[in-house]
Protein backbone atom coordinates (compact mmCIF):
# COMPACT_ATOMS: atom_id res chain seq x y z
CA UNK A 1 0.00 0.00 0.00
CA UNK A 2 1.12 3.48 -0.81
CA UNK A 3 -0.14 6.47 1.26
CA UNK A 4 0.39 10.26 0.69
CA UNK A 5 -1.11 13.38 1.77
CA UNK A 6 -1.76 14.54 -2.11
CA UNK A 7 -1.49 13.05 -5.50
CA UNK A 8 0.52 14.81 -8.21
CA UNK A 9 1.36 12.94 -11.12
CA UNK A 10 4.84 12.19 -9.76
CA UNK A 11 3.42 9.84 -6.69
CA UNK A 12 0.62 8.49 -9.38
CA UNK A 13 3.66 7.31 -11.89
CA UNK A 14 5.22 5.86 -8.42
CA UNK A 15 2.46 3.93 -7.95
CA UNK A 16 1.42 2.42 -10.72
CA UNK A 17 5.34 1.53 -11.36
CA UNK A 18 5.38 -0.64 -8.10
CA UNK A 19 1.86 -1.80 -7.44
CA UNK A 20 -0.23 -4.15 -9.22
CA UNK A 21 -3.55 -3.18 -10.18
CA UNK A 22 -4.29 -0.28 -7.72
CA UNK A 23 -7.05 1.12 -6.79
CA UNK A 24 -7.19 4.73 -4.94
CA UNK A 25 -9.30 5.92 -2.33
CA UNK A 26 -9.25 9.28 -1.63
CA UNK A 27 -10.45 11.17 1.75
CA UNK A 28 -11.16 14.47 1.77
CA UNK A 29 -13.23 17.24 2.35
CA UNK A 30 -15.63 19.37 0.62
CA UNK A 31 -17.07 22.84 1.01
CA UNK A 32 -20.48 21.17 2.12
CA UNK A 33 -18.33 19.56 5.32
CA UNK A 34 -16.03 22.74 6.20
CA UNK A 35 -14.55 22.94 9.33
CA UNK A 36 -15.46 21.17 12.84
CA UNK A 37 -18.33 22.71 14.01
CA UNK A 38 -16.38 22.47 17.76
CA UNK A 39 -14.05 25.11 16.52
CA UNK A 40 -14.86 28.95 17.57
CA UNK A 41 -13.75 30.80 14.30
CA UNK A 42 -13.25 34.27 14.29
CA UNK A 43 -11.81 36.97 12.14
CA UNK A 44 -10.67 40.57 12.49
CA UNK A 45 -9.23 43.37 9.41
CA UNK A 46 -5.75 44.05 11.03
CA UNK A 47 -3.25 46.07 10.19
CA UNK A 48 0.24 44.35 9.26
CA UNK A 49 2.72 46.27 11.95
CA UNK A 50 -0.21 45.33 14.33
CA UNK A 51 -0.08 41.95 14.02
CA UNK A 52 2.31 40.86 16.25
CA UNK A 53 1.10 42.71 19.36
CA UNK A 54 -2.03 40.88 18.73
CA UNK A 55 -0.82 37.80 18.44
CA UNK A 56 1.12 38.45 21.70
CA UNK A 57 -2.45 38.97 23.52
CA UNK A 58 -4.12 35.96 22.20
CA UNK A 59 -1.25 33.90 23.28
CA UNK A 60 -2.21 34.69 26.82
CA UNK A 61 -5.98 33.68 26.49
CA UNK A 62 -7.21 31.79 29.17
CA UNK A 63 -7.23 27.79 28.54
CA UNK A 64 -4.58 28.15 25.80
CA UNK A 65 -2.73 25.00 24.99
CA UNK A 66 -0.76 24.37 22.46
CA UNK A 67 -1.13 26.93 19.23
CA UNK A 68 -0.36 26.99 15.47
CA UNK A 69 0.05 30.08 13.82
CA UNK A 70 0.74 30.07 9.63
CA UNK A 71 2.12 32.11 7.87
CA UNK A 72 2.34 32.87 3.96
CA UNK A 73 6.48 32.69 3.87
CA UNK A 74 9.27 31.41 5.04
CA UNK A 75 10.59 34.95 6.05
CA UNK A 76 7.79 35.94 8.08
CA UNK A 77 7.50 32.57 9.72
CA UNK A 78 11.37 33.20 11.47
CA UNK A 79 10.51 36.82 11.99
CA UNK A 80 7.43 36.22 13.84
CA UNK A 81 9.19 33.33 15.71
CA UNK A 82 11.82 35.49 16.54
CA UNK A 83 9.34 38.74 17.85
CA UNK A 84 7.54 35.71 20.29
CA UNK A 85 10.70 34.38 21.37
CA UNK A 86 11.96 37.86 22.32
CA UNK A 87 8.89 38.46 23.91
CA UNK A 88 9.24 35.50 26.37
CA UNK A 89 7.21 32.66 24.81
CA UNK A 90 8.41 29.07 24.50
CA UNK A 91 8.08 29.26 20.10
CA UNK A 92 9.49 27.48 17.13
CA UNK A 93 9.17 27.92 13.38
CA UNK A 94 8.78 25.04 10.94
CA UNK A 95 9.18 25.90 6.73
CA UNK A 96 10.41 24.51 3.77
CA UNK A 97 14.22 26.58 4.21
CA UNK A 98 14.76 24.06 7.40
CA UNK A 99 16.67 20.86 7.25
CA UNK A 100 14.94 17.59 8.13
CA UNK A 101 16.47 17.17 11.31
CA UNK A 102 15.68 21.20 12.71
CA UNK A 103 11.96 20.35 11.50
CA UNK A 104 11.80 16.92 13.45
CA UNK A 105 13.47 18.59 16.18
CA UNK A 106 10.73 21.59 16.50
CA UNK A 107 7.92 19.26 16.28
CA UNK A 108 9.01 16.70 19.10
CA UNK A 109 9.52 19.90 21.25
CA UNK A 110 5.43 21.13 20.61
CA UNK A 111 4.24 17.24 20.83
CA UNK A 112 5.61 16.83 23.88
CA UNK A 113 4.83 20.03 25.07
CA UNK A 114 8.56 21.95 25.62
CA UNK A 115 7.22 24.44 23.37
CA UNK A 116 3.48 25.51 22.97
CA UNK A 117 3.73 27.74 19.56
CA UNK A 118 4.45 26.52 16.33
CA UNK A 119 4.92 28.97 13.48
CA UNK A 120 4.24 26.79 10.09
CA UNK A 121 3.64 27.96 6.47
CA UNK A 122 1.38 25.97 4.85
CA UNK A 123 4.06 23.43 2.75
CA UNK A 124 5.61 22.85 5.86
CA UNK A 125 2.21 22.16 8.05
CA UNK A 126 0.72 19.61 5.55
CA UNK A 127 -0.15 16.28 7.03
CA UNK A 128 0.32 17.32 10.74
CA UNK A 129 -1.00 15.67 13.06
CA UNK A 130 -0.58 16.92 16.85
CA UNK A 131 -3.31 16.21 19.60
CA UNK A 132 -3.81 19.18 22.22
CA UNK A 133 -3.78 22.12 20.19
CA UNK A 134 -6.16 24.77 21.38
CA UNK A 135 -6.28 27.09 19.27
CA UNK A 136 -4.83 28.48 15.21
CA UNK A 137 -3.84 31.48 14.24
CA UNK A 138 -4.08 32.62 10.55
CA UNK A 139 -1.27 35.50 10.52
CA UNK A 140 -1.54 35.84 6.74
CA UNK A 141 -4.92 35.77 5.12
CA UNK A 142 -5.35 31.91 3.82
CA UNK A 143 -5.46 32.11 -0.07
CA UNK A 144 -8.32 29.63 -0.75
CA UNK A 145 -10.94 27.89 1.44
CA UNK A 146 -9.65 24.88 1.42
CA UNK A 147 -6.53 26.55 2.66
CA UNK A 148 -8.67 27.83 5.34
CA UNK A 149 -10.12 24.66 6.38
CA UNK A 150 -7.04 22.95 6.15
CA UNK A 151 -5.47 25.47 8.66
CA UNK A 152 -8.47 25.77 11.14
CA UNK A 153 -8.66 21.92 11.55
CA UNK A 154 -5.40 21.36 13.28
CA UNK A 155 -7.90 22.08 16.04
CA UNK A 156 -11.34 21.09 17.39
CA UNK A 157 -10.16 17.68 16.45
CA UNK A 158 -12.05 14.17 17.56
CA UNK A 159 -14.71 15.86 19.45
CA UNK A 160 -12.75 18.52 21.35
CA UNK A 161 -13.05 22.61 20.91
CA UNK A 162 -10.68 24.99 19.57
CA UNK A 163 -10.89 28.63 18.86
CA UNK A 164 -9.52 29.82 15.27
CA UNK A 165 -8.44 33.11 14.54
CA UNK A 166 -8.20 34.63 11.50
CA UNK A 167 -6.45 38.28 10.06
CA UNK A 168 -7.50 39.97 7.71
CA UNK A 169 -5.56 42.99 6.15
CA UNK A 170 -6.96 45.78 3.74
CA UNK A 171 -5.54 44.19 1.14
CA UNK A 172 -7.28 40.68 1.88
CA UNK A 173 -10.45 41.79 1.85
CA UNK A 174 -11.32 40.33 -1.91
CA UNK A 175 -9.83 37.10 -0.92
CA UNK A 176 -11.70 36.62 2.25
CA UNK A 177 -14.89 37.66 0.66
CA UNK A 178 -14.36 34.88 -1.21
CA UNK A 179 -14.03 32.79 1.45
CA UNK A 180 -16.55 33.63 3.93
CA UNK A 181 -19.14 33.16 1.33
CA UNK A 182 -17.85 29.99 0.19
CA UNK A 183 -18.36 28.15 3.84
CA UNK A 184 -20.79 30.36 5.18
CA UNK A 185 -19.31 31.91 7.50
CA UNK A 186 -21.60 35.10 7.76
CA UNK A 187 -18.59 37.38 8.30
CA UNK A 188 -17.89 39.23 4.96
CA UNK A 189 -16.64 42.60 6.74
CA UNK A 190 -14.61 41.70 10.07
CA UNK A 191 -14.24 44.51 12.61
CA UNK A 192 -11.22 46.93 12.56
CA UNK A 193 -9.25 45.28 15.65
CA UNK A 194 -5.98 46.61 17.65
CA UNK A 195 -4.66 45.16 19.89
CA UNK A 196 -6.11 47.38 22.21
CA UNK A 197 -9.59 46.83 20.81
CA UNK A 198 -11.81 45.72 24.05
CA UNK A 199 -14.11 43.03 21.96
CA UNK A 200 -10.46 41.10 21.49
CA UNK A 201 -10.33 40.59 25.31
CA UNK A 202 -14.20 39.35 25.31
CA UNK A 203 -13.93 37.09 22.48
CA UNK A 204 -10.38 35.04 23.95
CA UNK A 205 -11.06 35.60 27.62
CA UNK A 206 -7.78 37.31 27.36
CA UNK A 207 -6.95 39.05 31.14
CA UNK A 208 -7.35 42.91 30.48
CA UNK A 209 -4.17 43.85 32.65
CA UNK A 210 -1.65 41.85 30.17
CA UNK A 211 1.37 43.39 28.16
CA UNK A 212 2.54 42.42 24.82
CA UNK A 213 5.00 40.09 26.83
CA UNK A 214 4.95 37.07 28.84
CA UNK A 215 5.54 37.78 32.40
CA UNK A 216 8.53 36.00 33.52
CA UNK A 217 7.12 33.83 36.03
CA UNK A 218 4.65 32.41 33.25
CA UNK A 219 8.14 31.37 31.37
CA UNK A 220 7.72 27.49 32.86
CA UNK A 221 8.15 25.68 29.60
CA UNK A 222 11.84 24.14 29.12
CA UNK A 223 11.80 25.91 25.19
CA UNK A 224 13.39 24.98 21.79
CA UNK A 225 17.04 24.65 23.54
CA UNK A 226 15.92 21.66 25.38
CA UNK A 227 15.08 19.12 22.51
CA UNK A 228 17.97 17.25 21.27
CA UNK A 229 18.53 18.02 17.12
CA UNK A 230 19.52 14.88 15.36
CA UNK A 231 21.30 15.15 12.07
CA UNK A 232 19.27 12.65 10.00
CA UNK A 233 21.84 12.78 7.30
CA UNK A 234 24.00 10.60 8.63
CA UNK A 235 26.07 13.13 11.26
CA UNK A 236 26.77 13.44 14.60
CA UNK A 237 23.79 14.02 16.69
CA UNK A 238 23.38 17.50 18.13
CA UNK A 239 22.88 19.01 21.96
CA UNK A 240 20.86 21.62 22.93
CA UNK A 241 21.60 24.73 21.78
CA UNK A 242 22.12 23.18 17.66
CA UNK A 243 26.01 22.26 18.65
CA UNK A 244 27.16 18.84 17.72
CA UNK A 245 28.11 16.67 20.55
CA UNK A 246 31.98 15.99 20.83
CA UNK A 247 32.63 12.26 20.17
CA UNK A 248 34.29 10.13 22.69
CA UNK A 249 38.20 10.82 23.75
CA UNK A 250 40.28 8.04 21.73
CA UNK A 251 38.04 8.33 19.08
CA UNK A 252 38.46 10.48 15.91
CA UNK A 253 35.27 11.59 14.08
CA UNK A 254 36.98 11.82 10.60
CA UNK A 255 40.05 9.53 8.99
CA UNK A 256 43.39 11.15 9.53
CA UNK A 257 44.39 13.54 6.52
CA UNK A 258 46.87 11.25 4.06
CA UNK A 259 48.84 14.73 3.65
CA UNK A 260 48.60 17.58 2.57
CA UNK A 261 50.41 20.15 0.11
CA UNK A 262 51.34 23.72 -0.31
CA UNK A 263 53.84 25.88 0.15
CA UNK A 264 56.27 27.10 3.05
CA UNK A 265 53.40 28.71 4.99
CA UNK A 266 51.71 25.37 5.56
CA UNK A 267 48.11 26.15 3.74
CA UNK A 268 46.83 23.39 1.87
CA UNK A 269 46.07 23.74 -1.70
CA UNK A 270 42.58 24.07 -2.35
CA UNK A 271 41.48 21.23 -5.49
Amino acid sequence: MLFSATMPEPIVMLARRFLRHPVSIHAGHTAETGPSPQTKQLAYRTHSMNKAEVVARVLQARERGLTMIFTRTKRAADRLAEDLDFRGFAVAAVHGDLGQGARERALRAFRVGKIDTLVATDVAARGLDVTGVTHVINYDCPEDQDTYTHRIGRTGRAGATGVAVTFVDWDDMPRWVIIDKTLGLDNPSPPETYHTSPWLYEDLDIPTDITGTLPTASRTRAGLAAEIEEDLGGGRRRGPGGRPERPARGRSSSPAPRGRRGGSDGLADET
